[in-house]
């Protein structure tokens, strides 16, 4: 029997910056921080703070002497991802050996899985997880990285994705991937090539912008499917370019302007007339650009509503949104499935 450190970064009042809640399970799993900039109104339960890194490598390595592992993962979490990536670096530079190194093989997979994403810059640990999720069957982890991420940020995993595994990330969607529709649908979303100067083929991921073409949207909302097949790019190139080139504030314009004027769910419209990948891809782009805080609370609970307890998905979700609306998240749990998110995890990691 072992016992593994899980990490819940949460602020019950932004007065007192983060606190860790740690529990201790048989069953492994493990969350944690991010930096990115999202068109979604929330608190996030990271704030930045401060620090003194040249001490805090200090404390790190007197930890990793004592092998406080609870206490590493405890720091690192109440930092915000460019801290730690920080804390690493002088780390490195103060003791001529990498912070990685000396934790390697210390403990069990699942717990290094929580090193690894701590240490890991954001855009690296989300390719990480989207070549991970790539590799299994129908698991769409990486559909929800891709279809959730701002363009800056879906550029910064392209450019990680070619670093770590020397493949362009559509390249690699093109290979995985057996469903066209769906193929074209994240592809378009990516839209980018690390080191290609060809704008014209490739321009980039869709605008981060909160500005609306109010007179657009009023047209849009036509591309809207109300019968069978009427989603593909060849039948509906409208509703293609809206959902996989349009700003998330566009989309949400779009939405609502449907959805008041029919009084019909448009995520439900997809997922009745929209087939294969692009009935999921359409669906949690809906889903997402309407309510961002709402869709992450989903999937924090779908994660450890199955039988296992899908630990790297509730790892992404905790640390992709920790500096963004992970406070919100985690009140919105609270309300929504009637318990209180830290005590939900303990019960099911």
């Amino acid at each position: 029997m072992f016992t593994m450190t899980i990490l819940l970064i949460f602020t019950s009042n932004l007065k007192y910056a983060a606190y860790i809640l740690f529990a201790l399970s048989v069953e492994p799993i493990v969350v944690r921080t991010a930096t990115v900039v999202q068109p979604a109104g929330g608190v996030p339960s990271i704030l930045s703070k401060p620090i003194d890194v040249k001490q805090e490598a200090i404390n790190v390595n007197l930890l990793v002497s004592n092998n406080n592992l609870d206490g590493i993962a405890a720091l690192l979490a109440s930092k915000t991802n460019e801290q730690r990536q920080k804390i690493k670096i002088e780390y490195q530079q103060d003791y001529s050996h990498s912070l990685d190194q000396d934790l390697s093989g210390k403990t069990k997979k699942t717990y290094e899985r929580l090193m690894d994403a701590l240490l890991q810059p954001l855009p690296e640990f989300m390719a990480r997880m989207i070549n991970w999720s790539l590799e299994q069957s129908k698991n769409w982890l990486y559909m929800s990285i891709i279809c959730t991420s701002s363009g800056e940020l879906l550029k910064q995993i392209a450019d990680a994705y070619y670093s770590a595994f020397n493949t362009q990330l559509i390249d690699e969607l093109c290979n995985k991937m057996n469903d066209v529709n769906g193929l074209n649908v994240v592809a378009t979303i990516i839209n980018y090539i690390p080191g290609s100067n060809n704008t014209e083929l490739f321009p980039g991921p869709r605008p981060d912008t909160t500005e609306v073409a109010e007179d657009l949207a009023k047209t849009q909302i036509s591309c809207i499917p109300e019968r069978y097949g009427y989603c593909s790019v060849q039948e509906n190139p409208q509703l293609f370019d809206l959902l996989s080139k349009s700003s998330f504030a566009q989309i949400r314009a779009v939405v609502s302007a449907y959805q008041a004027k029919t009084m019909v769910s448009v995520e439900t419209q997809m997922r009745t007339y929209c087939n294969g990948d692009l009935n999921e891809a359409y669906a949690r782009i809906v889903r997402y650009a309407m309510n961002p805080v709402g869709y992450w609370t989903t999937e924090i609970y779908e994660a450890m509503a199955q039988k296992h307890t899908d630990d790297r998905a509730l790892t992404l979700a905790i640390l992709y949104r920790s500096e963004i609306d992970l406070a919100t998240i985690r009140d919105t749990f609270n309300v929504n499935y009637r318990n209180v998110l830290s005590d939900f995890i303990k019960g099911h990691c």
